[in-house]
């Protein structure tokens, strides 16, 4: 392998390395159901997947009380059009059809808790995939095997490419999580997950061949319905649980936090809300990042409110990537407008999480409580807002502001090994400069124009041994 040909890689995976910088707002749509009404409660669930957008009206009331619909907006250049009406094609009163939604790729599944399933409330969930042509035909009736009346069953849904995770969050009086699997031609059931804990399944997210189940009210010694979540791994045969994860701050004897209602996972963060866990002794509510440390999950960082100590309900909502984390506050106050809501956007720069930015809705009025639910893709930000009862739900864009050379530090340090030993094989820089550093005398090509970040000794080194290839 030639040395021009590694000079050529290590110069493309440079090229291509992200340079990632605070998260700004770019731009905010109010997307409302085109056949909304009062005590439709759309936006109480939402999921986001590359340009599509699934939302939930649970309590839609057409053809009858509580049947519920969810709705299919896709982003188009100019902005999102409505692009589909879900509705159960066996919907009866009181279904709660939307409760859950989650979209993935052309597969939109949404969760009815209260349907019936031989003439009892059991629960159930739909899948929807896109078709060739258009539209979003429904595609499969998903029941628990051997559900009772009550479980619960499609209160949460999840869903990622062939697989669904639906919870139970009272199956057995304790709660469970279902998994399904596509075969190609039908959804067949493959597995359940349980745990010995109180609403386990209250709260699911799936990501590649792992599970995360919230249990909001499981118990821990000491403190009764603190909560928790529990992750399963998917080991090549089947599904095994892997760890619990509770809060490391969690107060003795403290019950109801609300930790594990919500959760959020992707490849490397998982993130657990708890809107009622006490901050500074009260109970401001947080949310919990977790990261994967040695092959085990460890808590990294406690997200808290940082101007206000108010009761807003933080952590009400959680939706993660691997360097963002959105919570919802939905009961913050905004300028003279009580519980109008807000999200707050945390991204993680240089292994610390920081606060970029408060999302609100510009149109947004009191009691709106904005953060009903959030969801995040790449840099689109999906939140509902109750509105009057109503509802409606913000996509908002966001933007990463780049950062110069001197902010990318460790991103770009795994090169500099490599381009040093490149450096140090090419027969010029070998002959010319022996000792491996810039000949005295020439310009270090420093890239600031004033003094720059504390890790600007990584990136100087990079653009230094970049400019002696051109020497």
């Amino acid at each position: 392998m030639s040395v021009n040909y590694l000079l050529s890689l290590a110069l493309v995976v440079a090229s291509v390395s992200p340079a990632f910088g605070q998260v700004t707002m770019s731009s905010e749509t109010r997307l409302s159901a085109s056949n909304g009404k009062l005590n439709d409660y759309f936006g109480q669930s939402t999921s986001l997947s590359a340009d599509v957008l699934l939302v939930g009206a649970p309590s839609r009331g057409l053809p009858v009380v509580s049947t519920g619909q969810a709705y299919i907006f896709r982003k188009v250049p100019g902005g999102w059009i409505e692009e589909a009406v879900l509705i159960a094609s066996d919907a009866s009163n009181g279904d709660r059809f939307g409760i859950s939604v989650s979209v993935s790729g052309d597969v939109a599944a949404v969760g009815a808790h209260e349907a019936l399933v031989g003439g009892q409330n059991t629960g159930a969930a739909y899948v929807f995939r896109l078709a060739p042509g258009g539209g979003w035909p429904e595609e499969q009736k998903l029941v628990a095997p051997g559900g009772q009346p009550f479980d619960f069953f499609g209160v949460s849904v999840a869903a990622q490419a062939d697989r669904i995770v639906i919870g139970a969050m009272d199956e057995a009086g304790t709660g469970a999580a279902h998994v399904f699997h596509h075969d190609g031609s039908t959804w067949l059931h493959e597995a359940t997950l349980s745990a010995s804990a109180y609403r386990f399944g209250v709260a699911v997210a799936i990501t590649g061949d792992r599970i995360v189940v919230g249990a909001d009210g499981d118990d821990i010694v000491g403190s009764p319905s603190v909560g928790a979540a529990y992750v399963f791994e998917h080991d090549g045969v089947g599904w095994a649980f892997s760890q619990k994860l509770v809060a490391s701050d969690e107060v003795p004897a403290t019950s109801i936090t609300g930790f594990g209602e919500a959760v959020a996972a992707s490849p490397e963060t998982i993130a657990v809300g708890a809107w009622t866990a006490f901050v500074d002794g009260s109970r401001r509510g947080a949310a919990y990042v977790y990261r994967r440390v040695q092959g085990q999950w460890a808590e990294e960082r406690k997200l808290i409110e940082t101007d206000s100590v108010a009761r807003n309900w933080f952590g009400y909502s959680v939706g993660a990537n691997d360097r963002e984390v959105v919570v919802g506050a939905l009961l913050k106050d905004v300028g003279v407008n009580p519980s109008q809501g807000v999200v707050y956007v945390f991204q993680r720069r240089g292994g610390t999480w920081h606060e970029d930015l408060q999302l609100v809705a510009s149109d947004g009025a009191a009691g709106g409580r904005l953060g009903l639910a959030v969801a995040i893709d790449g840099l689109t930000v999906a939140a509902g807002t109750q509105e009057g009862s109503i509802g409606s739900t913000y996509a908002f864009e966001l933007r990463s502001t780049p950062v110069s050379l001197c902010g990318i530090g460790p991103e770009l340090a795994m090169l500099l090994p490599l381009l040093g030993w490149i450096r140090a094989r090419r027969p010029a820089a070998r002959t010319a400069n022996p000792g491996g550093r810039r000949a005295a005398g020439t310009s270090p090509r420093h890239p600031c124009a004033v003094p720059c970040s504390p890790l600007h000794g990584w990136s100087h080194k990079y653009v230094e041994l970049l400019a002696t290839f051109h020497d």
